[in-house]
């Protein structure tokens, strides 16, 4: 009679033991686990890079603003500087001498030459009120009334008015930008 062997071996691959996929659900879990991790890092890099274009917008504009202001003072002081000269808004001339948005320009009069020309203090070569102003080559600005002091927002006052004013455009290369003042 012959003899069946049984090993202990065959005895044990026979047997189910419940763990044939344990191997291939870890490697899908780590395989998902590095995915979430490159696409995070995907989207912390996107995010950061938005975050320094919009910064470095922001510092062109400061710096925009900033030259506007330096030659907003250097006109002011090349105009007004002496005690010769006299300062006033646009519409102390009356309506039929100036454009409806230049009302709130600052003109300078020389008092030694009172026939002559103002120099007015807004941005631009030569701005002249009765000249008409396109979106192409102006900003609107807002004029603010002080004495009303129901804006919740702490500004200086309610908007009363806009006023347009000539832009200067600055182009240096890849960087662009305007400014205007008045």
């Amino acid at each position: 009679m012959p003899l069946a062997t049984h090993s202990p071996s065959a005895r044990h691959r026979c047997r189910p033991t419940g763990q044939e996929g344990f191997a291939v659900i870890i490697a899908l879990s780590l395989m998902s686990f590095v995915l979430l991790i490159v696409l995070s890092l995907v989207l912390l890099a996107t995010v950061e890079t938005t975050n320094a274009e919009n910064a470095k917008a922001r510092l062109l504009a400061r710096e925009n603003a900033r030259l506007g202001l330096m030659i907003a003072l250097g006109e002011l002081q090349k105009h007004a500087g002496p005690d010769q000269r006299v300062t006033a808004r646009a519409d102390i001339l009356g309506g039929g001498n100036h454009a409806a948005h230049a009302q709130y320009w600052t003109g300078i009069w020389n008092t030694t030459n009172p026939s002559a020309a103002p120099q007015w203090l807004v941005s631009g070569n030569n701005p002249d009120p009765s000249t008409p102003l396109n979106d192409q080559n102006s900003i609107v600005l807002n004029v603010y009334d002080p004495s009303d002091y129901s804006n919740s927002l702490g500004l200086t006052g309610a908007i009363r008015r806009e006023t347009r004013v000539p832009s200067v455009s600055i182009d240096l290369g890849r960087l662009r930008g305007e400014f205007a003042y008045w």
